[in-house]
Formats: structure tokens, C-alpha cells, sequence
């Protein structure tokens, strides 16, 4: 949650007693004249704060007052608004209750764009309707916000002031590319959003020919403003059961903001975040498992790293449904950020037996940081160039060697995770050409060394083993799936191509070529080679491996992992690897062959 709003007494409250001024033992703001607001406690688990925006014109001032109601109560309407908190230090005033409150310009904007001339009109918006300074507070409402946008009437987006001809260019584009795709909207008069007030029901003729590079120039812009970076709108949008878009002076249904082509044309432009494209075609029967979820919305944003988890809780996934009274975990504002980390991990792992989650775990120097578990991942950082399947296909079908036991466990200061699994070996580095596997990563040189090495290992190791060693950066590649032979052709097209690829030349590389060094490329960004003592077995493993860590099959997870050892016979994570001979099934069947014993791994 955000900075809190703050008041001044200017006069003794009128009508409810929600608010009271106090000025005696909160501190004052850096001007030295406003004071925090005072909220009286909620009475009960269910209760909420509406506030009743009263009626004016645009150019008078906000006033407004604050009442507390249950949830449960039938004759209760209101509308939840959704907007960006902003710039902490760029406030404005409102009347609230009596009091001068100062809140967000991004907010004030948003009651004065809501607030209608003839009539009283009751909202909830967050920051004013919960005591962001209260961390009980805020644990008690962050467990019903699912429940606030679900049972409100509608949910309000602001997104904030625009021009005029901003705002209609870029919805006509929107709009033209669902005519252009479902014909059948032209032919009755419907409403696609309304500008002013004005309902706009056509557009004139549509060209095809540029209905996708518009809408997605169009998109990319939308994609670009600052609500669609913010975590919270999620599960805003995602849980109410109508979204209206308000921007500028114009107001349409959230819906019209899909375009009309399928996801698998809609391409990663860097300025059109992962977020609008989840917003966009998730549905609310699109229900994924929390990991996915949070993957899914990793470039959101949050100011409070907490609400990274908190801020999806009231959306259902695969294992959990707050609203089915199944939590994950409970927010709770009064831990750690670690703390909450740590919890929803035991959930993902201990009961929805979800071992991605170390695979999220990476650690980019030798030294794992003590102050941290190891097997704990900091959601807040992007998880990439993993060997785990990410999607949830794998999950759900996965077939394990034997029962996956995991529990927590505390193990003196350290707080552990046991999970049951066999050692595949311990990392050798005595060949160390195989570490600096990439050198210069672009460029002729990189080419050049890395065909090189490959060609050398040919003398061990055969060609499919290389290829889906070096390049498996992605599902795409794993071994029996349909596109191994596209794997071997462009392994073979790098490998035995007779003239290196220079940078003047006029041929380009062959595109096979390059598409297979690419994926190799990308391997170098937190994974180096290693082979493993005795065996020769070759793989890729963290960029904080060292000689001694031991590489171990835990059951349930679709990758090997890395350990270290500690002191009192415990074990730090170091990360994931992969290894061919592991993907093929193969270690997994001698394992079965000696007997199948299972040891226990306690990871702090």
C-alpha cells in the first residue's frame, strides 16, 4: 500500500463520525501544518469505509464524507474505483467529513472525473477508505479486496488526463480492428465508447491492411501508461463483474480494449508490458496456478514488495480460492519482506508440491547470501532463462519417480525446507574450457569459439546429447518432443558450416545457424558448464556453482538442482541445471535399477 492521506482540522465534522481530527501525538508533515488523518477501528471482519462523493461541477471544490457498512448487506451499492496513486508529494484538497484532507492528484482527478452534477455518489478508493498507517489495518481489508471489487457494482479505471485527439486515435484504432474482424459489430449500432458524452457507434470504411500495425501501435501507446504497470489492477479488473475505462474525456467498457486477432499474432513489444496482454485475454475462467500468476505479472508494479503476493491473493488459481475461504497465506503487514516470501513459498512448495519455485531461486554469486533462505526466491526479481517448464501443462501432468515428501522445518536459526531425492554427482571444474564456454557472446569471435568447442566435444558426446545440452534454453527443445529434428537441423547447420559468419559480409547467417547460437547466447546470462566427477556427464548449471556442489534429482521437480553443503549436515540451494541424460529419463532408471533408496535434503 501507498502513502496515506493527510488532514487538517478546519472545522468540527458534520454528518458521520468515521474521522476525528488529531493533532497531539501524530507529527507533523514538513510544512508543519497538516496532520494525519484519524480513523475510528472498523467494528467488525466485514466492514468496510464507502465514501459518498457529493454532487458539483467540475470547477468547485470536492467534498465528500466517509461511513462505515458491511459487506453483507443487501441494499449496499457502490463502485470501486481503480487508478495509480502517483506522486506522493503532488496533492490536492478535498472536504472530507469536514476536515481539509489532502490526497494524490491522481486520485483527485479521478473524484472529480467521477463526481456527476445532480446527485450523491457513493465509491470505495482505497487509499482514503483504509488507514494506511494502521497495519492491522490494512492486513484485515488487503483479505477482503477480492471480495470489495467483486461485490461493487462496477469498477472505474482512471487512467488520467488526455488530449482529445490522443484518446480518440488510439480507441478508433482499437475499435476498427474488432470491426475488421468481426464484421457482424457494423451492422447494428453499437456503442464502442462515448467521448464527451457522445456515443460513438462507427467509424466509416476500414482497411484491413493496416488494422494490425495500428491497433498494435495503438495498444503499445495504451500500454505505456502508468495504471497498467500497477500490480493492484490485476485483481481489480480480473474479479469485478463490469470495468469501465475512463481517459481523458472519453469512457468505454474494458472489454473493447481487446483486440481482435489471436494472442499468438499479438508480438512482445518491450512498451507493451506483460500485464495489459494478460489483462487483455484473461478471463475470468482462465484460472492458472499462483506461480504462473506471479510470473505472469513479474513487470508489475508495487510499492510496498509485500504486495507483490498480497496484491493477487483475491484472484483464484489452480490450488487456492480466497473466496472459497482457501488462502494461500494471510497477509500480514507486520512481517518481513522475506517473512512473507518465505510463507507463500511453504505453500507453493509443501502443499501444491510446486518445485519451480527453486528454480525461481537464483543466486548470482558463489556466496549465498546467508541473511536469506536459500530455496526462498525474491518474487520481486524477474525469473529468467530457466530450464523449468513455466506454463502450467507440465505441472499438472508431471509423473514423479516416487512420492514427492516435502515439509518445513526449523533447524535452529534456519529455516528449512526437507525434500526427498537421490544424488546424481558432485560438479568437477578441472576442465576449464568448458567455463568460458562463450567468450565473446555476439560477434564473429563468440561464433567461432562456440562451433569450436562444440566440434571437440563431438569426440565424447553425440550430437543430440550437444544440441539439447547447449541450446535447451526453452520447452521448445526438450528431448522426443516434435521439434527435436528442428533442434538437430539447425545444430548441424551451426556445427558444420565451413565459413564462420562475418559482420560485412553480404550473406547474412544462414537463419537455422543463428537461430541455434542464439539459444546457446542466451545460456550465458546465469547458467555456466560443468561436468560431473567419475561420470563425464556434462551440464549447465548457476552462475554461483563451485567444484564440490552436488547435483541431485529431487522428486517432483522436472530439473536437477544444485546443492551445497552446510554446517550441520544441512544444504544450500545453489540453483538448477540441466542435464541431458536427465530429460532422457536415464538417471532416473538407474536410479530404480540400484534400488530406489531416497534420501532427505534439509535446504536452509
Amino acid at each position: 500500500m501507498e502513502t496515506p492521506l493527510v488532514s487538517t482540522p478546519v472545522r468540527s465534522h458534520g454528518a458521520g463520525d468515521t474521522c476525528i481530527p488529531h493533532s497531539d501525538t501524530t507529527p507533523p508533515t514538513t510544512d508543519g501544518l497538516e496532520v494525519t488523518f484519524r480513523y475510528k477501528p472498523l467494528p467488525n471482519e466485514r466492514s468496510i469505509r464507502v465514501l459518498d462523493l457529493a454532487p458539483g461541477l467540475w470547477h468547485e471544490s470536492i467534498s465528500c464524507s466517509l461511513r462505515t457498512v458491511h459487506l453483507d448487506d443487501e441494499n449496499l451499492h457502490y463502485e470501486a474505483v481503480s487508478y495509480v496513486w502517483g506522486d506522493a508529494t503532488d496533492r490536492r484538497t478535498i472536504l472530507c467529513n469536514g476536515l481539509s484532507v489532502s490526497i494524490t492528484r491522481n486520485l483527485f482527478e479521478a473524484l472529480q472525473r467521477f463526481r456527476v452534477t445532480d446527485a450523491t455518489r457513493t465509491l470505495w478508493a482505497d487509499a482514503i477508505c483504509i488507514n494506511q498507517r494502521d497495519n492491522y489495518e490494512k492486513t484485515a481489508q488487503v483479505r477482503l479486496m477480492g471480495i470489495i471489487y467483486g461485490r461493487a457494482g462496477q469498477v472505474l479505471i482512471w487512467l488520467q488526463h488526455e488530449e482529445d485527439d490522443v484518446v480518440q486515435a488510439t480507441l478508433n484504432a482499437i475499435c476498427r480492428s474488432r470491426c475488421t474482424m468481426e464484421p457482424s459489430l457494423n451492422q447494428h449500432k453499437r456503442v464502442f465508447y462515448r467521448l464527451h458524452g457522445r456515443e460513438v457507434t462507427e467509424f466509416g470504411d476500414v482497411d484491413p491492411t493496416e488494422t494490425t500495425s495500428s491497433v498494435m501501435a495503438a495498444l503499445s501507446s495504451m500500454g505505456r501508461l502508468a495504471w497498467f504497470g500497477r500490480g493492484w489492477v490485476v485483481q481489480e479488473v480480473l474479479l469485478s463483474s463490469t470495468a469501465c475505462v475512463h481517459w481523458g474525456n472519453a469512457d468505454f467498457d474494458f472489454e473493447w480494449m481487446r483486440p481482435a486477432f489471436p494472442p499468438s499474432r499479438l508480438q512482445w513489444d518491450l512498451s507493451l508490458t506483460r500485464l495489459l496482454i494478460y489483462l487483455t485475454y484473461g478471463t475470468k475462467k482462465a484460472v492458472v496456478t499462483l506461480f504462473t500468476l506471479l510470473t505472469m505479472t513479474i513487470e508489475s508494479k508495487f510499492s510496498e514488495e509485500k504486495d507483490r503476493i498480497y496484491g493477487l491473493m483475491g484472484l483464484p488459481t489452480l490450488e487456492w480460492d480466497l473466496r472459497e475461504g482457501q488462502p494461500c497465506v494471510d497477509p500480514d503487514y507486520s512481517i518481513t519482506t522475506m517473512e512473507c516470501f518465505r510463507r507463500v513459498s511453504v505453500k507453493l512448495l509443501v502443499e501444491a508440491k510446486d518445485l519451480r519455485v527453486l528454480s525461481w531461486a537464483q543466486h548470482k554469486t558463489s556466496l549465498v547470501d546467508e541473511s536469506w533462505p536459500s530455496w526462498v526466491p525474491c518474487y520481486t526479481t524477474p525469473v529468467t532463462h530457466v530450464f523449468a517448464d513455466l506454463y502450467d501443462g507440465e505441472i499438472k501432468n508431471q509423473e514423479t519417480a516416487s512420492p514427492v515428501n516435502i515439509s518445513s522445518a526449523t533447524r535452529g536459526v534456519f529455516e528449512c525446507i526437507d525434500i526427498s531425492g537421490f544424488k546424481i554427482g558432485t560438479v568437477s571444474l578441472k576442465n576449464r574450457q568448458y567455463m568460458d564456454t562463450y567468450g565473446a557472446v555476439r560477434g564473429p569471435e563468440g561464433r567461432m569459439h562456440m562451433r569450436h568447442l562444440l566440434r571437440q566435444l563431438q569426440n565424447s558426446y553425440s550430437p543430440e546429447y550437444l544440441a539439447c545440452t547447449f541450446a535447451q534454453t526453452d520447452t521448445l527443445w526438450r528431448p522426443g518432443s516434435n521439434s527435436i529434428a528442428t533442434l538437430m537441423e539447425d545444430y548441424h547447420a551451426f556445427v558444420d558450416g565451413a565459413v564462420p559468419w562475418q559482420p560485412n559480409s553480404a550473406e547474412p547467417p544462414r537463419p537455422d545457424a543463428e537461430r541455434f547460437f542464439e539459444e546457446c547466447a542466451l545460456v550465458k546470462y546465469g547458467h555456466q558448464v560443468f561436468q560431473i566427477e567419475r561420470t563425464g556427464i556434462l551440464g549447465l548449471g548457476p552462475e554461483a556453482m563451485r567444484a564440490g556442489d552436488v547435483v541431485v534429482a529431487l522428486h517432483g521437480a522436472s530439473v536437477p538442482f544444485m546443492l551445497r553443503t552446510a554446517k550441520g549436515g544441512l544444504w544450500k540451494l545453489v540453483g538448477e541445471c540441466q542435464i541431458y541424460e536427465f530429460s532422457k529419463g536415464k538417471l532416473t532408471r538407474e536410479w530404480k535399477d540400484r534400488g530406489g533408496v531416497s534420501e532427505t535434503f534439509c535446504i536452509c
